[in-house]
């Protein structure tokens, strides 16, 4: 890859943050109020500035041209790998099945309003989708899918349009919006969902042009608070016009003919909704791809735990385990459909503790045992992951109690 500038390095940094999490965002607004969801945007964009400049700093103090986030942690100290590799391997396994919760939730939305029927299941939807997917995701070589980003990329872009056509075809329900919410706490980890893209700022890193101190804090301040825009306008523009019926991810409002946006839009031309069809069929080709991608760095991490154990026989059979690790995440990512987990748990699970560890908490500890001058950005980065483990606590409070 050729060495890219400060603009070009921001740009793809905000691309890898268009992920599952931002389709929630309107039912974020619900669920916290627009007012605190607003406030955890902001709040959400610092830690991230912070958090990126943070792990760009560690990989620029190893001294390496090409590097890794589990690399950086492992650098900076043994025990922090370790967790790196464990926490990065249940992140791995929670997106897969957020993913194929998102993917049988919306085929089984368009099945059964399209043939008004309600015979299939969300769970043999699963089962079809992870047997043809098993195969693409088993593989060891994934360049041939690196035109995902690209398709993303329109698939995001194409929501957002519809949202800003809708915004000025159909009328807002007259009914109030909530400043505060009934469920402060799930208004939150969708946005560490979206922002948690942490180890595509290694690889800007990897390939930028110039990496002093200040155009890595560009990356990350340009980049986020660009997400932080789009991600205001996707989340609060619906919720202007759907208020408290924004109460699941926006590509299924746009769709279950039973919600009451779905009915807006019948009223309109769009009779068959071909639009939110459309925005189907980008988003599942794009978790589904994204759903084979997300096993790579999972058996990495896997194949880092094995090494570290040093375990013979395990090393001897490397594509018996990659079947079987692609397996493992089959199996899981179906029955958590199967049972019905609702995406809200397993999002607010992931965030709570692996996700948060690795994005908000660990680059603030890998900063601090590889940091050259204990200044005013010392301090912050260190207030930020203790930031971060507030964070993880108040989710845990908001899950459990």
């Amino acid at each position: 890859m050729a060495k890219i500038s400060t603009l070009s390095a921001s740009t793809i940094m905000l691309t890898s943050m268009f992920g599952a999490g931002v389709l929630s965002f309107p039912e974020s607004f619900n669920n916290a109020g627009y007012l605190i969801t607003t406030i955890f945007i902001i709040f959400v964009g610092y830690l991230t500035v912070m958090s990126l400049y943070a792990i760009a700093m560690s990989a620029r103090y190893t001294k390496k041209k090409n590097t890794t986030y589990a690399e950086i942690c492992n650098h900076a100290h043994k025990i922090l790998g370790v967790f790196t590799d464990i926490f990065s391997l249940l992140n791995s396994i929670a997106f897969s099945m957020i993913y194929i919760i998102f993917i049988s939730k919306w085929i089984y939305s368009v099945i059964s309003s399209t043939f008004n029927t309600s015979k299939i299941s969300k769970s043999i939807i699963a089962l079809i989708t992870l047997v043809l997917l098993f195969f693409p995701a088993s593989q060891k070589n994934i360049k041939a899918m690196k035109f995902i980003s690209l398709a993303s990329i329109l698939s995001f872009l194409f929501l957002i349009l519809l949202i800003l056509y809708y915004a000025f075809t159909i009328k807002p329900l007259k009914i109030p919006m909530n400043a505060v919410g009934r469920s402060v706490g799930s208004g939150l980890s969708p946005l560490l969902l979206a922002f948690g893209a942490h180890s595509n700022m290694v690889n800007i890193y990897n390939n930028l042009k110039k990496r002093t101190s200040l155009s890595l804090f560009k990356v990350a301040l340009y980049s986020t608070v660009a997400a932080s825009i789009l991600f205001f306008s996707i989340g609060f523009i619906p919720y202007i016009l759907f208020k408290s019926k924004c109460n699941t991810d926006i590509l299924t409002l746009l769709n279950d003919s039973n919600t009451i946006p779905c009915k807006a839009i019948l009223n309109t031309w769009d009779k068959n909704l071909i639009l939110p069809k459309m925005a189907i069929v980008e988003f599942c080709f794009v978790l589904s791809s994204s759903f084979c991608l997300q096993i790579n760095p999972g058996r990495q991490s896997f194949t880092n735990l094995i090494e570290r154990l040093n375990i013979k026989k395990i090393k001897e059979h490397t594509t018996i385990v990659r079947y079987c690790i692609t397996l493992l995440y089959c199996l899981s990512s179906f029955l958590i459909v199967y049972f019905d987990i609702n995406v809200n748990f397993v999002i607010s699970l992931v965030c709570a503790i692996p996700l948060t560890s690795i994005c908000y908490v660990f680059p603030s500890i890998a900063y601090y045992f590889v940091a050259e001058k204990r200044n005013m950005v010392f301090k912050l980065i260190m207030f930020n992951g203790i930031l971060g483990v507030g964070i993880m606590i108040f989710l845990l409070v908001d899950i459990f109690i």
